[in-house]
This record gives C-alpha cells, sequence and structure tokens, in this order.
C-alpha cells in the first residue's frame, strides 16, 4: 500500500512543481537573453513595484533553480520592506512549490508568510504550503509513526477539531494523506469530501489552496474509479487555471503559461469520453492537438503514452485503430499507471473486432489487475475496520474518562455539602442566628438543584452517546451485510463469464485456461469467506448471534468438514477424519460448529505444505464434554504466541494469506456454543487445537 501511496505523492508533487515552471514556450538561448538584459537594467530602477515587476520576469524565464530561489527571496524581502503583501505571499507559494520536497525549506516559507501582517491571503499562503509540508511528514516517517501520527488525526478530528476554517483544512488534508497511505476506500472518499466542502466554502481568490485539493483529489478519484466525479474535478481545474491566467495578465506577467496543465487536464477528461458528448468530444481532442503543436512536454508525453489518440478512436469506434494503438503504447512506462484502462479498452476492441487473440490477452491482463485490486482492497478493508475499532476504543476511554470524572465531581460535591452543612450547624450553635443559617441552607439547596440538573445532563449525555455508539455498531453491521451482497454479485458474474470463456476456446487450451478459472474462482471464494467471518464477528459484537440446537451425527459433521476443506489443501497433504471413531450423537448447533470446524481446517490447510491434517473427537460422558481435535504436520507455533493468535487482525506471518480473523472467530463461535478453543503446546510435529463443547447447548432466541 506505501508504494502505491508515494506513487500519488510523486504525481502530485510533480505536478505542484510544474506550477512553478509553467514559463512562457521561448528556446532556452531566447530566454537567457532576455534575463541578462533585464539584470543590467536592473540597477538602474528605484521603485519597489518596477524592481518587483523584473525580478519577477527573471523568475518567470529562468530555468535555474539556484537564481530562481535567490530571485524569490530578493522579491520577498522588497515587498516585506515596502508593506507589498500579495506580491510577498505570492513568491512565497511560487517558492513553496520549488521546496516541495524540501522540509525545513518549507518551515522557512512558513516563518516568512507569518511575518506578513494578518489577512484572509495571509491564511491562505500560510495554509497552502502547511499542504505542501503534510506530504514531507508522510514521506519521511517510519511505519510506526505513520500509524501513531493517523491516530493523533483521527483524534483531532473527531474529538477536538479546530474552530478556523483553514486549520480544518490542514488538518482534515493531513488525515487524508494518512488514510490515503493505509487505504482508498469508502474512509478516504468520507473525509475528501468533507475537505471539499471546507475548499468550496472559500473566497474565490483562494485559488492556489483549490488547486492543490483538486490535482490530489482527481487522482483519488481515478483509483476509486469514480469516473463521474473526476471529471467533475477536471473542470473545476480548468476554472481554476483560468483564474490563475486572468491574475497573471492583470499583474502582466506575460512570460508565464499553463499549457502543460492544460494538456494534462484535457487529456484526463478525454479518458472519460462516455460521459462527454461528441461535441465535448472534438472540442477536447482539437484543444490537445493545439498543444501538441506549442509545446513540447505535452508533445513528448503524448508521443510516448498515445492516450489522447486511444481514447479518440475509442469514441469514435475505431475499433481497429485503437487496438494498433494500444498494442504500440501500452508497455510504455508512462502508461504503467493506466493499464487497467487499457486492458479495458483492448477487451472491448477485442469483442467489436472479433479479435480473439486481443480479447484473451486483454482479459487476462484485466483479470490479473483485477486479481491484485481485490487483493488491495481486502487487505484496506481489514485495516479500515481496523482503524475504525481503533477509533471507537478511543470514544470509549473518552466516554470512561469523562464518567470518571463525572463521579469525581459528584464527590466533591457531596463531601463540600456535608462540611457545608456541618459549618452551619456549628454556626447556628454558636452564634444562633437563624436567618442567616436559613439563608446559607437556601442557597445551599439551590447549588445542589443546579449540581443535580448538570449531573442529569452528563448522565443523559452519556445515556445519548451509548446509544450512539450502538447505532454505529448496527450501522458497521448493515454495512457490512450490503457490502457482501454487493460484492457477491460481481464475483459470481466474474466465475461464469471465467467458464464461458474456457468453454469457448479451443479443446487443447482449456486445460491451461482452467487453471487460471480455478485461481480466480479460488480468490472469489476467499473474498467472500473474509466477508462472512467480518459479519459474522460484528453480529457476535452486537450479541445478535442465535444457537439453534439439534441432534446431529457427529462423525458425519465431521465428514461433511472434511470435504468442504479438501480442495483448500495442498497436493501434498492429505485431510481425513481419523479412523475407528465411535458414532455420538449430540445436542448441539450444527451451523455454528461446522464453521467453527471450518476455521480451524482452514487454518490448518493455510500453513500445511505437506504431511496431513487429521480431524477426531474424544467423548468424556461424565462431564457432558466433547473434544473436537485438528491435527496437522505444518510449521508449528511457538507456546509464547498462544494467545496471540485468538486476538483479531493478529498475523503470526505478514505474508500469509488472510486478514488474522479466523481463529479468533472461531473462539468467538466456541464461547456461544458454551465451549472454548485451546492450542496443544505439548505437540511438537505441527499444531494441534483442541475444541471442547458440551453435549447439549442451550437454545438461544
Amino acid at each position: 500500500m506505501h508504494h502505491i501511496t508515494k506513487h500519488i505523492l510523486s504525481v502530485a508533487i510533480a505536478l505542484t512543481a510544474l506550477c512553478a515552471e509553467a514559463t512562457t514556450e521561448l528556446p532556452a538561448f531566447v530566454k537567457k537573453q532576455m534575463v541578462d538584459s533585464i539584470k543590467s537594467e536592473l540597477p538602474k530602477v528605484q521603485s519597489p513595484t518596477e524592481k518587483i515587476k523584473m525580478l519577477t520576469d527573471i523568475f518567470d524565464l529562468s530555468n535555474n533553480i539556484a537564481l530562481k530561489d535567490s530571485v524569490g527571496s530578493a522579491i520577498y524581502n522588497i515587498a516585506l520592506q515596502n508593506g507589498d503583501t500579495d506580491a510577498g505571499l505570492n513568491i512565497l507559494r511560487h517558492l513553496g512549490n520549488m521546496h516541495v520536497k524540501e522540509d525545513s525549506m518549507l518551515a522557512i516559507d512558513i516563518s516568512r508568510a507569518r511575518r506578513f501582517q494578518p489577512s484572509p491571503t495571509r491564511d491562505m499562503t500560510v495554509a497552502f504550503l502547511r499542504m505542501l509540508r503534510n506530504h514531507n511528514s508522510l514521506w519521511y516517517a517510519d511505519e510506526k509513526t505513520r500509524d501513531h501520527r493517523l491516530q493523533q488525526l483521527l483524534d483531532m478530528v473527531n474529538t477536538n477539531p479546530p474552530t478556523d476554517t483553514y486549520e480544518k483544512i490542514v488538518l482534515l488534508h493531513a488525515l487524508c494523506i494518512y488514510i490515503g497511505n493505509t487505504s482508498h476506500g469508502d474512509m478516504l472518499i468520507h473525509y475528501m469530501k468533507k475537505l471539499e466542502e471546507l475548499v468550496e466554502s472559500l473566497p474565490e481568490d483562494n485559488t492556489p489552496l483549490r488547486n492543490a485539493f483538486y490535482t490530489q483529489a482527481a487522482i483519488i478519484y481515478r483509483l476509486n474509479d469514480d469516473y463521474e466525479k473526476g471529471l467533475q474535478i477536471d473542470r473545476k481545474r480548468l476554472e481554476g487555471i483560468k483564474h490563475l491566467e486572468q491574475e497573471n495578465a492583470k499583474a502582466s506577467r506575460k512570460y508565464r503559461n499553463y499549457n502543460a496543465h492544460y494538456y494534462l487536464v484535457y487529456t484526463h477528461m478525454l479518458s472519460n469520453y462516455p460521459l462527454l458528448s461528441d461535441n465535448e468530444v472534438e472540442d477536447i481532442y482539437a484543444k490537445i492537438q493545439e498543444l501538441l503543436k506549442t509545446n513540447d512536454l505535452a508533445a513528448n508525453t503524448e508521443a510516448q503514452s498515445g492516450r489522447a489518440e486511444i481514447y479518440y478512436a475509442m469514441h469514435h469506434k475505431h475499433y481497429e485503430e485503437a487496438l494498433k494503438l494500444i498494442y504500440k503504447y501500452k508497455d510504455n512506462y508512462y502508461n504503467r499507471s493506466y493499464l487497467n484502462i487499457l486492458y479495458r479498452l483492448m477487451v472491448e476492441c477485442g469483442r467489436k473486432t472479433g479479435n480473439k487473440e486481443a480479447l484473451l490477452e486483454g482479459l487476462e491482463g484485466y483479470n490479473s489487475i483485477l486479481e491484485k485490486t481485490l487483493k488491495t482492497r481486502m487487505q484496506e478493508k481489514a485495516q479500515e475496520l481496523q482503524i475504525i475499532y481503533d477509533v471507537n476504543e478511543l470514544k470509549e476511554q473518552s466516554l470512561k474518562r469523562e464518567h470518571q470524572a463525572n463521579q469525581t465531581r459528584t464527590m466533591m460535591l457531596m463531601t463540600g455539602t456535608i462540611v457545608l452543612f456541618i459549618l452551619l450547624v456549628v454556626m447556628f450553635f454558636m452564634y444562633h442566628r437563624m436567618r442567616k443559617l436559613a439563608s446559607n441552607l437556601k442557597k445551599s439547596n439551590d447549588n445542589l438543584k443546579t449540581e443535580k440538573a448538570n449531573i442529569q445532563k452528563a448522565q443523559s449525555d452519556l445515556v445519548k452517546a451509548r446509544d450512539e455508539a450502538q447505532a454505529a455498531n448496527r450501522t458497521k453491521s448493515d454495512f457490512i451485510k450490503n457490502m457482501s451482497n454487493e460484492v457477491e454479485g460481481p464475483l459470481h458474474v466474474i466465475n461464469e463469464y471465467t467458464n464461458l470463456l474456457i468453454d469457448c476456446v479451443d479443446t487443447g487450451d482449456k486445460p491451461y485456461l482452467r487453471d487460471f478459472s480455478q485461481k480466480i474462482q479460488f480468490n472469489s471464494e476467499l473474498l467472500m469467506n473474509l466477508f462472512s467471518d467480518v459479519l459474522t464477528l460484528a453480529q457476535a459484537d452486537n450479541k445478535t448471534l442465535t444457537v439453534h440446537p439439534k441432534k446431529i451425527d457427529l462423525k458425519m459433521l465431521c465428514d461433511n468438514a472434511i470435504t468442504v476443506i479438501r480442495h483448500h489443501v495442498k497436493k501434498n497433504v492429505k485431510v481425513s477424519v481419523a479412523p475407528d471413531l465411535p458414532d455420538v450423537h449430540i445436542d448441539t448447533d450444527p451451523h455454528r460448529l461446522s464453521q467453527i470446524l471450518y476455521q480451524l481446517l482452514s487454518n490448518a490447510a493455510k500453513f500445511t505444505m505437506e504431511g496431513s491434517i487429521e480431524l477426531s473427537y474424544k467423548i468424556f460422558p461424565a462431564v457432558n464434554t466433547v473434544k473436537v481435535i485438528v491435527t496437522d504436520t505444518g510449521r508449528g507455533i511457538n507456546e509464547d504466541d498462544k494467545e496471540k493468535i485468538f486476538q483479531r487482525f493478529s498475523k503470526l506471518d505478514s505474508s500469509s494469506q488472510g486478514a488474522g480473523l479466523g481463529l479468533a472467530l472461531a473462539l468467538q463461535l466456541a464461547q456461544l456454543l458454551g465451549g472454548h478453543i485451546e492450542l496443544d503446546t505439548t505437540y511438537e510435529y505441527g499444531a494441534r487445537f483442541i475444541l471442547t463443547i458440551p453435549m447439549t447447548v442451550a437454545h438461544t432466541a
């Protein structure tokens, strides 16, 4: 996940850097001659405003980073000395773009901006520079620091958010970056929308800050396949670029242009051609062609990627031409982030043209990317659930601390009231001042009523918080259930289309492709099992799991469990029920017991590369219990980890398959049946788990 986030940060930083280098398209020797000419005339100028204008021209014309840095510092100093706030803050934003990978320099730029008098423009510039620093704080932090910082940001956003709009924007921007390091799912989109609402509420002159957000948002929405929202963001990016051009025209900055930016945005918009009208497609394509004639960066990018031509051919249904372009450009470095789109288009071209070879290659490539995406999304969902779990724990701890504080205040109030009462009694007997005593008692009663009302309000708030927490748990369960239902349909379609493709190919290719089909079906089953596990855990947390016991044949149930797990084991592993087991009938819930055995056998199958997996049981009528035993010859488990393995999201081997929920779920279901699971630490040839349950289980509604 971190390498994906680094790619996103790289793209965002590259686009930010382009803002600092968007100069007029003149030959390098011409720009150097113009810079030298302006330098020669500069000593003759006395007006600070004219000096700033000439230095700004040098800044815009030069491609020398060191020269731009020194010229930018000179513009800042002149603007600060002469009170030109707009010029000073404007150049600091450009310097920030240049210093985007230099955290110490960004800190200096922020300090410089704060030396100007307070104003909305100053606050916007400071927020813009701090957002640039947010990228660096993630980029250079280790994994432990990132996790700790993410928890801090979540706590600040959910329990103690700032009141200032710019502070909220910087905080939410940092949170989105850190969540993006872990997940690109619903949680990231949720906070991105919050950030977008804040950015949209700013005055119109906050274009630099908006553009910084839109650049990041466009990438995030593309990764989440939200093409319509991405198209909306692209239109806003165009408005932002046009606004910058207008501002530059007003300031007579004639040596800046944004053609490279226009090319990137127009190409991205053209990729959404199904959402565009014919006139819009033709207009965008014509603008791209004009940019290719005048901008070397755009021309080089298009020559290497060919994306604009591919999208244009697809819009006009020139599938043969589009297919040739895809074959030509798909393996180019410039298209490494667009392979999912190109393979999807290749599949469409193959179908429309009847090119089975292209169709097969496109399906294989797209399925490979889809398989990786599914695995990534599974990991993201598990990590999101862990984050939600941690946030709920923080809220619960906060509520406990508040409750303890209320109890302490109550005790202090009661103690103070008792002391006050004793003093009043003493004063009554010493001074015989009945009126004063009555007045003091009335005052004490009023205080008690006030405190009682406060305590009642606090109790009401606690009840409300508890109800909200319970509602959040129910919402989480409903969400997981809905997600399971939503994913089941597409997975079923994928499996059916895979089988259909295999049926359509030649007989000689079927065994080869059958292996791919089995992999897809296997991973689909893994995904559905994960959703089932998470849903069962959520029901357990909400105490909605039920037990429906009935008399069952234990040996038959064990045989069924072995049959289900048999296709999950490795080729060199023998899986079986122990021989000569007695016929036993017990009263328990067959569904829950089957779930437990599936989790234990799945765990054994996952870590047993060769040897055997055996399922057996022993009956203890004297204590009305039965022990079901799962024994394997896998890698085994250290005695020190015998408690850790039953914790949620715990994985002894981070590279192994699964989300770390299986054994935790099995233990919770065993407890639901009135039993428990333990690791046999005396067994030395692999791992042995012992499930102990009563032979008679009570019914629960």
